[in-house]
């Protein structure tokens, strides 16, 4: 990737709705002006020609000046000598016919194209070349235009001049004219480089004669030369590449999708090079300070990466980045001041002069003077100045935002819309984004957003491009986004993520801005029947008097079907009782006891419990806030007295780890079966170049056994991937869970519940380098317990080890038993200034400060299970893992 970037000069850009191809672009002094300043010509699919004149810095209207409609598509442009009265005119190719226009100035603020004659072709056009063909001394030039059936069509001014039929012809390609040999070169779909000569096609002889225009055709001629490129070429231009040319010679430069070849005018290979990307077009300049006729020439290469690439010979001396990605480019003098400027052209009609370098110095180093003497103390004033500034700017002060910036306002309904409310229909929702440039002297133009889901959702356009952004703020701009729940899975996420990327002004700089959209609990869940039969329990309580569940949750409850509806009602579950259906299946049942201000959630699924209760702390917050009963502040308004499930999270991982060697092992299995087929292929490829070939020895039963076991693991590797997306999903969910036990458990202040969470993370990712979700947590309870939860300053001294491929997850559940050992105890997550000595001293305020008892071996296991309801009951504390002691490590 380039460091540099190309420098917009000026830029104009096409009416909506049109496209663009590599030959709606042509550079030329088409009025025929006594100053020479060429003229850039655009013609679209749509049949819109547009001219304009660029002399200043950025477009202004007046540079405009030709915009008419022709009658049919423009497929390419091309300026020459196309008439016997002189000077310069344009020839446009339509579909069915080519047209030559002559333009003029009758004054500076305008064009006027006039049409001097136009051809009706017999067969629909595909591209054309001009040139003084078969060595015309002459003052036009002759027009050669090839079908999509293969017919030759040439035009010598006003007179149609003969067409033939080229050979074995089956689509078009890049067409152009070699004036060194007088011939036509055009690729074949056998990815074959052909040339004809003109004289060749001139003298033969006619078979046929088409009855409805009274035109010759020729037979079909054999080519002068061929060359095999052995892909498909997308352009071809004649150029001086090779170094040493003489003034009759000329080389061929055929663009290709991997590769550059540069070819004799007779047909020899002069040189090739391999692509490092993807082309798409190219065009050929003379060498700066050579511009006299015959002098060297550079290639310039646009890439389907945004970039510009400058060779010389075979070398690349120059690279760039550009903001478009072009379809058609050249390099013009637009004016004396505005030399080797690079025009380009994309698809949907950005057109951008650009110039390659960089930006002057604002502030450039002036020359010192070597007779002047030297101000050392200045010079010394000035470091310390500097220094001061480093150390300001270094010294952990957060760095001043920027003036102006995007303001995003989302607005996310509650409800979602359409369906009809039961299981199998899943509606959508619509939510708007608001964009407006606060701060800003201008406008914002082509804004990209990018809407991140959790799984399962879906959005039917997550990345839109906004064209305009107002800095207006009582004039936004208005984006929507549309999302559909899912059921693959249950969503390990209830935040979306939108990104907003955007350029401030006229080479301004790049910035990016982050908003988290909270998604409403309609997109994943529905109201259904309470159910009495569970797996797994949770209580929860939060010592205030309960509200009615079906105040808390009426906005599901008003979308439910009748059938649910009349169930609830006849369980008495609009007071003391709602259950929540995850699109995905599983359900989950809210119990609420009517003195206790105590909290049961239930269900068949450990995984799905999280959402609800999550959103069940939700919504008490904001009705204990509304009713003037909120919490404290830093307190935290649930609690959990039950012992954590940490088996029952700890068998969710076992299955993500199991999942996730297996994966392993396939990887290297199917890396086996590669080598070993490539090794069976080239023995095989050896035989057959043998003159003398051995016997096969079963090599070919070899290569099918090793192909078929290639394209097992290949599927077996597939459907291991879709399970450990599953897997992924379902631990994200149980860590969700399990972070807020942790966090109503122990009291966990906001700061220190963002240090356990950001050591316990719930985005699981797995790694293609043997390292994934599991050793990065064992890695960050580690640091919890060298950091913050150590015992002593010599514990915390210890150096952490690189990450490395674990084996088995027995050391992840050792530490994060210890961790919540610690935590038990009342062992703070965050060290103060100069508390280093009193590592792991006891949270002030939690538990009255002291110790708490540790649980007798007997009941290690943390519940979750319906059978182990009692133990669940008894245990107040959190375990210690089996097998451990407190000075473990």
């Amino acid at each position: 990737m380039s460091l540099f970037r190309t420098r917009e000069w000026w830029h104009a850009r096409a009416g909506p709705g049109e496209e663009f191809d590599c030959g709606s672009l042509c550079i030329a002094n088409i009025d025929n002006d006594p100053s020479g300043t060429p003229k850039i010509i655009t013609g679209s699919f749509k049949g819109m020609l547009r001219m304009y004149v660029c002399k200043e810095r950025d477009f202004k209207v007046e540079d405009l000046r030709l915009e008419q409609e022709l009658d049919s598509a423009i497929l390419q442009i091309t300026a020459g000598r196309f008439s016997s009265h002189g000077g310069t005119q344009l020839a446009v190719l339509h579909p069915r016919k080519v047209a030559v226009y002559s333009v003029s100035s009758p004054e500076a603020s305008y064009m006027v194209m006039n049409k001097l004659y136009e051809h009706h072709l017999d067969h629909t056009a595909a591209n054309m070349t001009c040139g003084a063909f078969g060595g015309a001394k002459s003052s036009a030039d002759y027009l050669a235009v090839q079908s999509y059936d293969g017919q030759l069509s040439i035009f010598e001014c006003e007179s149609f001049t003969f067409a033939r039929f080229l050979p074995g012809f089956l689509i078009p390609g890049p067409l152009a004219y070699c004036e060194a040999s007088d011939s036509f070169v055009t690729c074949t779909s056998g990815f074959e480089l052909e040339s004809y000569k003109y004289n060749m096609l001139a003298a033969a002889t006619s078979e046929k004669e088409t009855a409805s225009t009274g035109h010759s055709v020729g037979k079909r001629v054999a080519p002068d030369w061929r060359l095999v490129l052995g892909e498909m070429a997308l352009d071809i231009r004649p150029g001086r590449i090779t170094v040493g040319l003489q003034s009759y010679q000329s080389d061929l430069v055929v663009l290709c999708e991997h590769h550059v070849f540069v070819v004799s005018s007779i047909g020899q290979l002069v040189f090739q090079k391999r692509l490092d990307y993807h082309p798409a077009c190219c065009c050929t300049y003379a060498v700066p300070l050579a511009k006299a006729p015959g002098g060297p020439e550079n290639l310039l290469v646009a890439t389907h990466t945004k970039s510009l690439q400058v060779y010389r010979a075979q070398t690349l001396v120059w690279a760039a980045k550009t903001d478009t990605q072009p379809v058609a480019v050249a390099v013009a003098d637009l004016g004396p001041s505005l030399r080797g400027m690079v025009v380009s052209l994309d698809d949907a009609g950005s057109l951008v002069v650009s110039y390659l370098g960089t930006e002057p110095m604002v502030n450039a180093v002036g020359y010192v003077d070597q007779g002047k003497a030297l101000d050392y103390e200045a010079m010394a004033r000035e470091h310390r100045s500097l220094a001061a500034i480093i150390r300001e700017h270094s010294g952990g002060t957060a760095r001043a935002e920027p003036a102006d910036c995007l303001s995003m306002r989302t607005h996310v309904p509650s409800r979602l819309s359409g369906g009809d409310g039961g299981f199998g229909a899943l509606p959508t929702l619509t939510f708007k984004v608001s964009l407006s440039y606060v701060g800003g002297a201008s406008s914002l133009s082509d804004v990209e957003l990018h809407l991140r889901l959790p799984p399962p959702l879906t959005c039917d356009a997550p990345t839109v491009v906004v064209p305009h952004v107002s800095s207006d703020p009582n004039n936004p701009s208005t984006v929507s986004f549309t999302l559909m729940p899912g059921s693959a899975c249950v969503a390990p996420s209830a935040t979306a993520t939108l990104c907003a990327a955007y350029t401030t002004g006229r080479g301004g700089d790049m910035r990016s801005q982050v908003v988290d959209v909270a998604l409403p609990l309609a997109l994943f869940c529905e109201a259904a029947a309470p159910s009495k039969s569970a797996a797994f329990r949770i209580t929860v309580g939060c010592g205030r008097t309960p509200p009615a569940l079906s105040a808390l949750f009426d906005d599901m409850l008003a979308c439910a079907s009748p059938d649910v509806a009349e169930a609830v009602a006849a369980a008495g579950g609009g007071v003391n009782a709602v259950a929540l259906r995850h699109f995905s299946g599983p359900e989950v049942t809210i119990l609420v006891s009517k003195t206790g201000g105590r909290y049961r959630l239930q269900s068949e699924a450990l995984e799905a419990m999280w959402l609800p209760l999550a959103e069940l702390s939700r919504r008490l917050g904001e009705y204990y806030v509304a009713s003037g009963d909120a919490p404290s502040a830093g307190d935290v308004l649930m609690t959990f007295e039950d012992a954590l499930p940490l088996e029952d999270v700890f068998e969710v991982v076992d299955h993500h780890f199991g999942l996730r060697v297996k994966m392993a092992e396939l990887r290297q299995q199917l890396e086996s079966s590669a080598v070993q087929f490539r090794q069976v292929e080239k023995r095989l490829l050896m035989r057959f170049k043998d003159k003398n070939p051995s016997p096969l020895n079963q090599l070919d039963f070899l290569m099918d056994e090793t192909y078929d076991a290639i394209m097992a693991t290949g599927a077996a590797l597939d459907n291991l991937g879709g399970a450990l997306a599953d897997a992924s999903a379902r631990l994200s969910c149980a860590v969700q869970l399990l972070l807020m036990l942790v966090r109503f458990r122990f009291a966990l202040p906001d700061e220190e519940y963002g240090v356990l969470r950001s050591h316990l993370s719930p985005e699981v990712t797995d790694g293609h380098d043997g390292v994934g979700w599991e050793e990065v947590t064992e890695a960050g309870m580690l640091q919890l317990l060298r950091g913050c939860l150590a015992k002593t300053a010599k514990e915390a001294a210890v150096t952490l080890q690189p990450l490395q491929p674990a084996k088995d997850t027995a050391k992840l559940k050792k530490h994060l038993g210890l961790v919540l050992e610690r935590l038990s105890r009342g062992m703070r997550m965050q060290l103060q200034a100069g508390d280093r000595a009193d590592v792991g001293a006891p949270r002030p305020g939690q538990a009255g400060g002291r110790q708490l008892p540790r649980q007798p071996s007997g009941d290690l296991h943390g519940p979750g299970r319906a059978g182990r309801e009692s133990a669940r009951e008894v245990a107040q504390n959190v375990p210690s893992w089996p097998g451990l002691s407190s000075g473990d490590d």
